[in-house]
């Protein structure tokens, strides 16, 4: 009987680091990784250019606070409740750290 009681009140976690995503300065998402959009019971294309903040449990996270600090600190990381589009919530650790993309295209040749 314990065991069935603890089993019940204790939640069972997994670390699965392939959970990723790019956001923009928006919030909005860039990429999502596979298994990010089978959390959330979203294919990819759905999620590209969706904020953030739509896929957050609601009133768990103060999402603008929260990007605004990740620009002062240049990095954050912390517990957020993830809502999937069937209402299922998902307790996630993410860690955040800037993406620095450069793009460069060749002006003129050199010899």
């Amino acid at each position: 009987m314990r065991q069935e009681l603890e089993s019940r009140a204790s939640p069972r976690c997994e670390v699965k680091p392939e959970f990723i995503t790019v956001v923009d300065s928006d919030r909005k998402f860039v990429q999502v990784s596979e298994s990010f959009c089978r959390l959330l019971g979203y294919r990819p294309e759905e999620l590209i250019g969706k904020p953030y903040d739509e896929v957050t449990a609601p009133n768990t996270n103060d999402i603008p606070t929260v990007f605004r600090l990740f620009t002062e600190m240049g990095y954050m990381h912390g517990l957020w409740l993830l809502a999937s589009r069937h209402g299922t919530r998902s307790l996630i650790h993410r860690e955040m750290k800037p993406l620095l993309l450069g793009f460069d295209k060749r002006l003129t040749n050199c010899s």
